[in-house]
Parts: structure tokens; C-alpha cells; sequence
């Protein structure tokens, strides 16, 4: 008979998101592999020796990882911020926790703040931002505009406030905002970093102007709104890529 569930609490997780349920992970992912059943997290892991999860997760919304976990999740599904608490940075740590061979991350019509951790200064450096390939951002529907035009309006779309910068082969986002308006460049901006907005590949991606080969290859989107604080900061800003569809 095949388990309908396993609960990595049963083999040990303290779940305070402080004490290292690394091997307490380890077991309950073989356990539930071997018996083709899906891995409950009911708490919060702090996964502090690098751990991969291959059987499918009891999806949810709620917090199951540290921000400073260890964790991939290899079993092919689509994950959320909101497994690690969905604050800032959280939509980084998600992408970080995808396989080297890339997946999906599923967006709510919720805010995801990455300002900070996605930037590049200017054309100079430093650049920071994803360098995985086939990553898919998934979201939930384009949101509104404010009255005032300063900003997205919170819960009326999936909404990535900050810059998201992509250096990566097959990167397709879909179906929500990317905001670097006024709202967002005043309210959280720290440490000068440049307002660049969504970049699917530039500045430190430079290929040979004519030679598709050295291009970021096939980049997709759709259903993509932006607002930016002025006309000199890209909200989307498309250089060096070869395939792409809109």
C-alpha cells in the first residue's frame, strides 16, 4: 500500500526555520520517493548543508524554507516565493532553489520587492542578476496602474517591484508588471543601485555586434507591463539576444 503522504517531521524536523533539518530532508525525500508520495512540510526548514528534493512537495502558501537554506528543488514542479516567506527577495531565493537545468516559478497577484538584489550599475559593473538557464516566471495576470501613475496597484496582478536582470539562455516571464516607477525607486531604493527595471539581457552579456552565436539565445514574453520613474530607466531593455518573442 502506498503512503499517502510523508512528513519530513516524522523523521525528525524541528521546523523553527533556525535548527539544520538538512538530514531530517535527506530521509524523509527518500522515504517519499521510494514510495511514490508527496513530501509535507508543515513548518519552516532551515536546510543547512546543500540538499535536493526529489519527490513532489504538498504544495502551499506558506513559508517552508530559511531565506539562507540550501535547497534545490529537482522534482520538476513549478515553485513559489512564498516557500520562503515571500518578503524581499524572496522571488531570488525561488529562483536560486531551481536546478541548474532551469524550471518554472509561479507567481500570486501579490508584490515581489527584488530592488537590490537584481542591479547593475550603470554599464560599468557590478552586475547581479540570473544566471540560470530556462528559467520561466509564470505570473498571474497584468496588474493596474494607480490613479497617480507612481506605482502598481498591490493584489491587482502579479507585480515585480526592482530590477530583474536575466544573462541567461531560454528565459521566458509571462502575464504580470515590472515596476521601477516613483513609488518604488523612492520607497526602496538603497546603496545607489541603477532603477534598470526588467533587463533580459545586457550590459554584462556583451556579444559580438553581427555574430548570433555570442547573443543570449531565445527569450520570450508575454502580457508584460511596465512602469518606470522616467523615460531614462528601462523598465524592459532588450540588447545582444537572438529569438526573441513577445
Amino acid at each position: 500500500k502506498l503512503l499517502e503522504v510523508v512528513s519530513v517531521k516524522d523523521f525528525g524536523a524541528v521546523l523553527d526555520g533556525v535548527a539544520n533539518d538538512a538530514t531530517a530532508l535527506f530521509n524523509a525525500n527518500a522515504a517519499a520517493a521510494a514510495a511514490k508520495a508527496p513530501l509535507l512540510i508543515p513548518g519552516v526548514m532551515h536546510i543547512g548543508t546543500a540538499t535536493t528534493i526529489t519527490a513532489p512537495i504538498v504544495d502551499g502558501l506558506h513559508q517552508m524554507f530559511s531565506t539562507t537554506s540550501s535547497v534545490t528543488i529537482g522534482n520538476g514542479m513549478p515553485v513559489r516565493p512564498e516557500w520562503w516567506g515571500g518578503s524581499a527577495g524572496s522571488l531570488v531565493k525561488a529562483i536560486d532553489a531551481l536546478p541548474m537545468t532551469g524550471g518554472v516559478v509561479d507567481l500570486l497577484p501579490s508584490d515581489y520587492n527584488i530592488v537590490g538584489y537584481h542591479h547593475s550599475t550603470a554599464f560599468t559593473g557590478p552586475y547581479v542578476g540570473n544566471e540560470k538557464k530556462n528559467v520561466k516566471l509564470r505570473g498571474s495576470g497584468m496588474p493596474r496602474k494607480a490613479a497617480d501613475g507612481t506605482r502598481f496597484i498591490s493584489g491587482s496582478g502579479t507585480v515585480i517591484q526592482g530590477s530583474f536582470i536575466n544573462y541567461a539562455d531560454g528565459f521566458e516571464a509571462y502575464d504580470l508588471g515590472v515596476d521601477v516607477g516613483a513609488y518604488v525607486t523612492s520607497t526602496f531604493n538603497f546603496g545607489g543601485y541603477y532603477p534598470e527595471g526588467f533587463v533580459p539581457g545586457t550590459h554584462k552579456f556583451q556579444g559580438t555586434p553581427g555574430d548570433l552565436s555570442t547573443y543570449i539565445q531565445n527569450v520570450a514574453f508575454g502580457n508584460i507591463k511596465v512602469l518606470a520613474v522616467n523615460n531614462l530607466n528601462h523598465a524592459v531593455l532588450c540588447e545582444f539576444i537572438n529569438g526573441l518573442s513577445h
